[in-house]
Formats: C-alpha cells, structure tokens, sequence
C-alpha cells in the first residue's frame, strides 16, 4: 500500500467514524433537524458534501503541500463507498434501531394490555433484552452533571452479551443482502446494461483526470450552471424557513377542493384522487428523470395517473372499493413476478455461476470469479438465516419463506436503484415478514413464529430505505467502472463498516444514556406498530382455538389480487418485448398505491417532457452534453440539504435553541 492509499484509507475510516457520529448525535444531542434522508438514501446528502468538501478542500492543498496525497480516481471511489456503506448502517433502520430494540424491549413503554393478554413477551426469550432499571435508565437516561453524562459512567458492560448475541445476526442479514446484488451486479451492468442513474451522478463527482486534482465536471460550465440554479433555490427557501419574512421560492402548488367537481374522481376513485390536483416540484426527481430512460419516467408519472382512475374502474365493474389491503396484495404478486421476470432474463448466466459455486470449480472467465463467490456466501447465509429463525421457534416452511422474502426485497431494492434510482425504497418496508404471514396464514406461522418475527423485522428490513442493498448497487457499478480490485474493495467497506458501527454504538448509547432513548420517538413508534401488529395476530390464533395448523387467510380473495398483479406485471414485460412502441416499463409499477409516487409523479412529468423536449428538439448529441446541468442539480440539493442541517447543529450548539426544520429535499 502506497502513501497516497493509505491516505485514502484513513481518510475513508476518519470519515466513516464521523458519519457514524454525527447521525444520532446530531439529532439527539445537538436537536438539529436530521431528516431520515440525510443520511440513509442511496445517494445520501452527507456523503456528497464529504466529498465536495474533500475534492474542493484536500485536494487542492495536498496538490500544492504534498502532491503524493491528493487522490485520483481510484482513490475518491475507494472513499466514498467506505462512507456509503458507513451512512447505511450509523442511521434509523442500522445500529440506532437495533440498540433501540434491545434496551426498550422490555420497557414500560412498550407494554400494553393486549400484548399482556396473548403473552407476547413470554416469547421473546430467545434473545438477549436489558431488563428491569438497565431498561429504564436506557429510556429515561441517567443522572449526569451539568446535563451531559460522562463517557466512561455509559455502563457498556451490560450491553456486551445483548450486542455478542445480536450483532452476528445483524452482519448476516447484511451480508445476504450485499453478496445477492454482487451476484447479480455483472449480468445487470454488462449483460442488461442498466442505466445505474445515481452510480451515473455519484461518478461524475469521482472522476480525477490524471494530472488535475479536481473532479472533470468541475471545470464543465454546464455542471455549475446547474449547480447555481438549484443553490439559489436551496438558500432562499433555506433562509425563509430561518426568516419568514424573506423570499420563499414555491416548490409545490395544491387545489385539492377541485376534486368535488368531478364526481367520477370524488365519488369512485378513493382517497388518493386528491393528488391529481396537487403537486411537488423535487428538482432533485425532475434532474433524476431526465438522465432515466423516457419509458420508465413515463410510466412512473402515467402509471399513478392510471392507477387513480382505475380504482374507480374496478368499483364500477366490481362493486367492491380497491383500497391499500387489496392494492397491497396486488403488489405482493408483483414483487414475485418480477423477480421471477430477472431471474429468467438471466437464466444462463445465473445457472452457470450457481454451477461454478456448488461444484467448487473455478469459472474459465476470471470476471466470473467474483459472482461465484458471492453466490457461495450468500448460500451460506440463507441456511444460517433459515437456521437461525427455526432454533428461534419458527417453522421450518415460514423460515425458508421469510429467507426467500428477505432476499426478493433485496433483489428488487437493488433494481430499483440500479434502473431508476429513487433513493428512498419506502414501499419496501416490512414486506420480509408480511410476505410470509399472507402466503401461510397466521396459525401456520405459529404464535411463536409472529411474535420472533415482530422482533426480526426490525433487522430484516423494517424499511429498505436503509438496506445495503441500494449501496451495493451503486459502489459495485462506481467501483467496477474505475478499475478498483474487488477484493481490495471488500476489505475498504468491510474495515469502514467495523469503524461505522463501533462508533455508531458509542454515539447512540452515549447521548440515549445522557438524554434518554425515550427521544427517539420514531423508533419507538416503529417497534409498537410490529408489536401490536403480532400481538393481534397471535389473538386471532387463539381465538380459533389452535396454536398451529389451518391457514387463516388475512385477505379475502388474496390469491385473486395476487394473481392479478403478477400478470399485469407479465404483460407489460410482454408487450415491451413483443412490440418495440409499447412505451410503459414494469419495473415502475412496484411503486404503484404508494405515498411515494402520489408525491414524486408531477417531478417526473417535468422531467419525462424536459428529456422529450431536448432529444426531440435539440438531438442526442445536445442531450448527452446537457447531462452535467442535471448533475449540478442533483448534487447541488444533496450538498445544501445536508449543509442546512450542519449550520442547525452548529446553532443550537451557540445559543442552545433548536434550530428551524430544513427538509429541502423531500
């Protein structure tokens, strides 16, 4: 390892700790607004200010100090994918809310008569939990001096056996994640040519021509034009929200009362027809449309639009309302579909590196070796993941099913990411043990089964947004097209995630010690929802007077909307295979009856008609040069959104007054 690596190395490692840090401690401690988006997105607002500040600040001095520092190509990948991957596992759905688990399990707070009555807590003695005063001084905080406890008075001692039990399930469920996407990382990119829209942006922020010390698209005009025209937007609305009385740039507009106006919408088309009358302009979506392929922001924007009219449809031919229980089913057969959709795309590559890793042989194409690899580890993983939840108490056919979900979410949040880039995957939440549960039934799942399951969505996915999944997409693209060995990479990420998680750990129990995790409502109310969720579940198997055994079916007719959208999903693959004008993509539909799209629809109309507008008018060849304006753009919000939350922190922590919300950018 060279000078310049090694700097590298310990700049990844510094940074990562810092990540780490500063994700809870901002919010608990320093009460500055830290929106979940900040840090855990595919591409997080955090990271791209790290960089700007290690491309416009390090860069140059070590180019005139110490010219062996200043880091290339190689080097600016190696770095910011330790802190992607730090970003990952430092907030909400990471370290924060498995410790929030383990200290507030058995809390007051988290009791309720129901959960008493079905004795949901008898079951959760397969792990470890603080009890009794650990679990209230963990919630309410410990006597501390001056308001701030001291370091060393954290009594880390009782959380070692908590974190030896939970931590190795924590980096299993990780590393099934991330060795599926290297699985399927070569046939996406060379084989399908995926478009990997945020690795596009991210990339362009990376690339050091040899010779220069700053990113090539900072000497494009085009790059700072876009950079300029989203910084005065951020600023100005970012004032307004500190000055009322200054300028504020709208972003959004609503005429909601005009719905009434049209009974078809008011009278058939459910809750959500009030959308079609209100939108929001996130330049950071409109930017991110542009650079994606026009049929898949088409059917982004299209598909909510039909999907408002067709609930009033279905209520017309039917009879029967078409509300988020039955669209979510519909989804479920979706996920299935298009899972099975890639899989078969793929098949001969995928059968011959499954061969490869079960026969032990080594693959004639040393490019093949990687995926091999993975495969045989993340083999590995599903049978301890299946093995683990069965010592738990869950059947063995709901284990296997849970480990397949587990692994569909994975693979379709890492297509998400990989074709259209949406970099907050909330859709995805808690399907790993819903999944399961609508497939089986309750009572097969057993009433131990629910409640080990309640316990283990918070680290199977309570939400993708916060999946490695995202972030192995785009490093593995970022990484590959800089030359950056693979194996030299998996030791970069393995080193920062350690760092990341070590001092993720210490940073929340410190200021949940001095503060009490009682402020960390947001985990709190996550946990009670799958909590009260299991415990009405284990009511209803005891109200049939069986512990295990006959099926409870939760949705009528679920295996009817759950066909439906598996073939919906199978004809538009269909049809845009067969026919080269069909212009509608399937991927998009996953996002359909979301709270997501019914915000982010307008963003990609603007975008769709701004892509259409320039190659239609101006040609390819003007499209390609005007991709940097929508750079600036994209990292230009990400840079201020989190530069807002710094000058937050760097307020309260002058004045001791909580700074005003910021959220610029969903």
């Amino acid at each position: 390892m060279n000078l310049r690596s090694f700097a590298a190395f310990a700049v990844g490692i510094l940074g990562s700790a810092a990540i780490a840090w500063f994700a809870h401690w901002a919010e608990v401690v320093a009460r500055a607004p830290v929106p979940e988006q900040v840090i855990a997105i595919a591409l997080p607002p955090i990271v791209v200010f790290l960089l700007f500040s290690l491309a416009l600040v390090w860069n140059p001095v070590a180019g005139r100090l110490a010219p062996t520092l200043s880091f290339g190509t190689r080097e600016m990948v190696a770095v910011a994918s330790m802190w992607l991957f730090a970003s990952v596992l430092s907030y909400s759905g990471g370290v924060p809310m498995l410790l929030h688990l383990i200290g507030s399990l058995n809390s007051p707070s988290m009791q309720s008569p129901l959960l008493e009555r079905v004795g949901f807590f008898e079951r959760t003695g397969f792990g470890k939990f603080l009890t009794g005063s650990e679990a209230r001084d963990y919630e309410f905080g410990m006597e501390s001096t001056n308001g701030v406890l001291a370091f060393g008075s954290v009594p880390w001692e009782v959380w070692i056996g908590p974190l030896v039990f939970w931590l190795p399930l924590f980096f299993l469920a990780a590393t099934l994640a991330v060795s599926l996407v290297a699985v399927c990382h070569r046939q996406w990119s060379e084989h399908e040519r995926l478009s990997y829209p945020i690795a596009e942006v991210a990339g362009s922020l990376l690339q050091i021509r040899e010779g220069r010390h700053l990113p090539e698209v900072f000497f494009n005009r085009v790059f700072w034009a876009g950079f300029l025209v989203i910084s005065t937007i951020m600023v100005a609305n970012g004032l307004s929200a500190w000055f009322p009385l200054f300028v504020k740039l709208p972003l959004s507009f609503s005429h909601i009362d005009l719905v009434a106006n049209f009974p078809f919408l008011a009278n058939y088309c459910g809750p959500e027809a009030y959308s079609l009358f209100r939108g929001f302009f996130f330049p950071f979506m409109i930017a991110l449309a542009v650079l994606l392929p026009a049929e898949i922001s088409l059917t982004c924007w299209a598909g909510w639009i039909f999907f408002v009219l067709g609930t009033g449809v279905h209520f017309l031919l039917t009879g029967r309302t078409l509300g988020p229980t039955e669209t979510g089913v519909t989804q479920f057969g979706m996920y299935w579909a298009l899972a099975a959709m890639m899989i078969f795309v793929g098949r001969f590559y995928y059968l011959r590196v499954l061969r490869f890793a079960l026969t032990l042989q080594r693959p004639p194409e040393a490019e093949m070796n990687g995926a091999v690899w993975a495969c045989r580890i993340f083999l590995v993983s599903c049978g301890l993941l299946i093995a683990v939840l069965t010592a738990f108490g869950v059947p063995l056919e709901a284990a296997v099913l849970v480990c397949a979900t587990f692994a569909l979410v994975v693979l379709l949040a890492a297509r998400v990411t990989a074709e259209i880039g949406i970099p907050w995957l909330v859709n995805f939440g808690g399907m790993t043990t819903l999944l399961p549960l609508h497939f089986l039934g309750n009572a097969a799942a057993s009433a131990q089964g629910i409640a080990v399951l309640a316990v283990l969505s918070v680290i199977l996915g309570k939400s993708m947004t916060y999946s490695p999944a995202a972030q192995t997409t785009t490093v593995a693209q970022v990484a590959g097209s800089a030359g950056l060995s693979p194996r030299r990479l998996v030791a970069l990420v393995l080193a920062a995630c350690l760092v990341a998680v070590a001092a993720s750990a210490a940073s929340t129990l410190w200021s949940n010690y001095t503060h009490g995790a009682q402020r960390e409502s947001t985990f709190r109310s996550t946990i009670r929802g799958s909590l009260a969720d299991a415990g009405e579940r284990i009511e209803r198997i005891a109200s049939s007077g069986s512990e295990s055994g006959g099926a409870i079916q939760p949705v009528n007719k679920f295996f009817e909307y759950f066909l439906g959208g598996a073939l919906l999903v199978f004809l538009f693959a269909g049809l845009r295979l067969r026919f080269a004008w069909w212009p509608f993509h399937p991927l998009p539909l996953l996002f359909l009856n979301t709270w997501l799209m019914s915000r982010l629809y307008i963003s990609f109309l603007i975008g769709w008609l701004i892509k259409i507008a320039i190659v239609k008018l101006a040609g390819g060849n003007f499209y390609q040069k005007s991709k940097p304006f929508f750079f600036g753009v994209i990292l230009g919000q990400l840079f201020w959104v989190f530069a807002w939350v710094l000058i937050g922190a760097a307020y309260y922590l002058v004045t001791g007054r909580q700074a005003p919300a910021t959220n610029l950018l969903f």
